[in-house]
């Protein structure tokens, strides 16, 4: 019965250790979410990840913001050197989002704001 006891106030600190730890990583975690700016790589950029350089959706995106008349599929992996897979994903991806449409079959253009 000692025995149990024991283990039931190990277990008890452990818990309230456990909570303290909870409570700390929390705060942290609301400290970077209200100051989400300090991870970009420039002021006012916000779209690249300072440990790393464009994203594969921010490269794509970027081809096809820079063509008027749209981009075509082709003119994308020329321009990111991404296979097709991932192209294909990010075409997905963007135009769920919204940020680009379809011109034409395998034509595609950026969305007027």
């Amino acid at each position: 019965m000692k025995m149990l006891q024991a283990e039931l106030t190990s277990v008890a600190k452990t818990l309230t250790e456990l909570s303290r730890q909870v409570v700390k990583i929390s705060r942290q975690v609301e400290k970077i979410s209200n100051n989400p700016s300090a991870f970009a790589s420039s002021p006012g950029s916000g779209r690249f990840n300072s440990n790393q350089g464009p994203t594969l959706l921010d490269a794509v995106y970027d081809v096809i913001r820079r063509k008027r008349k749209g981009a075509p599929i082709s003119v994308i992996k020329e321009k990111t050197q991404f296979d097709s897979r991932q192209i294909s994903n990010a075409l997905y991806k963007l135009t769920k989002r919204g940020k680009i449409t379809t011109k034409s079959r395998g034509v595609y253009v950026k969305v007027p704001k």
